[in-house]
């Protein structure tokens, strides 16, 4: 049984099938190809703003294939993710995000003001689109580390899953679980 990260599952199959659908919303399918070079490109959006392995970043998004992206790129920059419900108030937002110590918030600009008075940096990706646009979506993540396998999911993950913090819109509390594979 394998125990690769799911982010390293998807490559694989990327790079098997590049042009098979890998996800359809509102009737159009996006590649696999083209869904890991976006994921690969804020990846390294994410960790250019200092994400970095073992954070954890929140995901504000509406469900599309712009969620399916952040989470794949959050884990391919070695963070985990806390899943946040846009249709929360803003302060549920704000203290599931800060029970899971997230320090970074990947949304939009509409979303973005719910992160004003707090020290979560959002990231939002239709305003840095151009910026997100301009990263490398290569497979070589250029570091020089001995570990490093060229891959962007190892850029810190060095085949360890990350951490992912359980979206919450109930009163329990969120909260981050290391995951192992062994």
């Amino acid at each position: 049984m394998s125990l690769d990260c799911v982010h390293e599952v998807f490559e694989e199959q990327a790079a098997r099938t590049p042009d098979a659908t890998a996800v359809v919303f509102e009737g159009r399918g996006t590649p696999y190809g083209e869904l890991n070079a976006r994921a690969n490109r804020l990846a390294r959006h994410l960790t250019a703003l200092g994400v970095r392995r073992g954070d954890t970043v929140g995901v504000l998004l509406e469900r599309d294939t712009e969620l399916v992206v952040a989470v794949l790129a959050v884990l391919k920059a070695g963070a985990g993710y806390t899943l946040l419900d846009p249709a929360l108030p803003a302060a549920r937002v704000r203290e599931i995000a800060s029970l899971a110590g997230a320090a970074h918030a990947v949304t939009t600009a509409r979303l973005a003001g719910r992160w004003d008075g707090t020290p979560v940096l959002p990231v939002p990706v239709d305003a840095e689109a151009d910026a997100v646009a301009a990263r490398d979506a290569g497979k070589r993540c250029g570091c020089s580390a001995r570990r490093c396998r060229g891959t962007p999911s190892r850029w810190s993950c060095s085949g360890r899953c990350c951490t992912a913090a359980p979206a919450s819109s109930s009163p329990g509390r969120a909260r981050s679980r290391p995951s192992s594979p062994n």
